[in-house]
């Protein structure tokens, strides 16, 4: 660790969702923050997942955040509707202990919100700041430099720096983090929000290249989805809504009609860059969260959940190296270590699923079983939630009990969440 004490005990870069949690628990636990981005908030986030998954509800309900949450006027969803086509299954939320329900309230109203919890918890902030740089010194970083649009430049110090800053990260890139399991994007997607269209659950079609979502969230809209395969992101681009329209029409009419009598409220919004990717997410004086250390195809939407809860496993590394400055490097370690763990099985069915593929007989064997079994059911959604408890799931050893009539397994599912579940939480 450098002999002169820096002024804080961590700079974090960026105050979205795996920021502003990030510098809030830190603030929490009586440690000096400095939080800066680039934005001026309140500030929307144009490309986002907007589904707050169960694992990210419970979350903020051990933040004490829930309740502001829900007072921003997004639905809870309580059950999912998947239609596989010839199958479907639907499954409500039971009451875990854990969560009951999703919500999918918009970027601007929910980084306000968790940038407000960081500035309670003691957090010093600076928006409108661009980081330039990492400063170095003796093979560790040690601080930022950067300015602000106003001209004002300067540098801060911390014991470390941590990178929330996104896809394109400034502090992964100055930092030399690798890219590992790289996979290219498998998926383009394309969105609007509608008017007039009520909705108490969130249907999700899958369809032959094709996964379509209705979601409700706050001021009575509806954010209604199209993931195109990426070899025909081009082409339906060309002409957005006349294809986005007549592919509802044909894959789900049901709903199709709703839509055309709903009102969309703004412009339509897409992305064809999804990669797929873990990076390194840690090394001497810096870390990386959220999308910043990994990212995944948003066909599945637990970016949010997954940012807050690697928000709380860096924490718990943090903490733990401030207590103990001895071992400071090698707790920063751990949490890339815990990150691979929690979140690397479930990234793999996620990226597998992005391609789209026609489901093989074997999973459409488990679907069949899945329709059947509601407790299975409930724990397949979880596993899709990415909950610490079901990531064994897609095991060979559980699918086969399930196929069998016992998808119970309670005792595995309880070692598991022990395992990945960080001290501060379970404390």
């Amino acid at each position: 660790m450098p002999v002169d004490k820096p002024k804080y005990d961590a700079i974090v870069v960026g105050a979205r969702c795996a920021g502003s949690p990030t510098a809030m628990l830190l603030a929490r636990q009586g440690h000096r923050v400095l939080l800066l981005d680039r934005s001026r908030f309140p500030s929307d986030k144009r490309i986002s997942t907007h589904f707050i998954m169960r694992p990210g509800v419970a979350a903020l309900g051990r933040w004490g955040l829930l309740e502001r949450v829900a007072k921003l006027g997004a639905p809870a969803v309580r059950e999912y509707a998947v239609d596989f086509g010839p199958l479907q299954i639907t499954s409500d939320c039971p009451d875990d202990g854990l969560a009951s329900a999703c919500y999918g309230p918009r970027r601007f109203l929910l980084d306000q919100l968790l940038l407000d919890a960081a500035l309670e918890a003691g957090v010093e902030f600076r928006e409108d700041f661009t980081v330039q740089g990492l400063i170095r010194e003796n093979g560790r970083v040690v601080g930022v430099r950067g300015g602000s649009k106003s001209g004002l430049s300067l540098e801060e110090r911390a014991k470390i720096v941590v990178g929330a800053d996104g896809i394109r990260s400034l502090v992964a890139r100055e930092a030399g983090a690798q890219r590992y399991h790289d996979i290219p994007t498998q998926t383009g997607v394309w969105w609007g929000y509608f008017s007039g269209i009520p909705l108490e659950l969130s249907p999700i079609w899958f369809r032959p290249r094709r996964l379509l979502v209705a979601v409700p969230v706050d001021d009575n809209l509806t954010l209604v989805i199209m993931y195109i395969a990426i070899e025909d992101y081009r082409e339906f681009s060309a002409a957005v809504e006349a294809n986005f329209m007549s592919e509802y029409r044909e894959f789900a009419p049901d709903f199709f009609e709703k839509l055309a009598a709903g009102q969309r409220q703004g412009r339509w919004v897409g992305t064809g860059y999804q990669p797929n990717y873990f990076r390194e997410c840690a090394g001497p004086g810096w870390a990386l969260v959220g999308d910043a250390g990994s990212h995944h195809d948003s066909i599945n939407p637990s970016g949010i959940s997954n940012a807050f809860t690697e928000a709380e496993l860096l924490a718990d590394a943090i903490q733990a190296g401030l207590t103990n400055e001895a071992t400071f490097d090698r707790a920063i370690r751990s949490y890339h270590a815990r990150r691979d763990t929690r979140w690397l099985g479930h990234w793999h069915f996620i990226t597998s699923l992005a391609t789209m593929a026609p489901p093989s007989a074997e999973f459409i064997e488990l679907l069949q079983a899945l329709a059947e079994r509601p407790q299975a059911a409930r724990r397949f959604f979880a596993f899709f939630e990415g909950q610490a408890a079901e990531l064994d799931f897609m095991t060979p050893a559980n699918i086969a009990q399930i196929m069998n009539g016992d998808d119970s397994c309670a005792a595995q599912q309880q070692d598991a969440l022990d395992a990945v579940t960080p001290s501060v939480i379970r404390a």
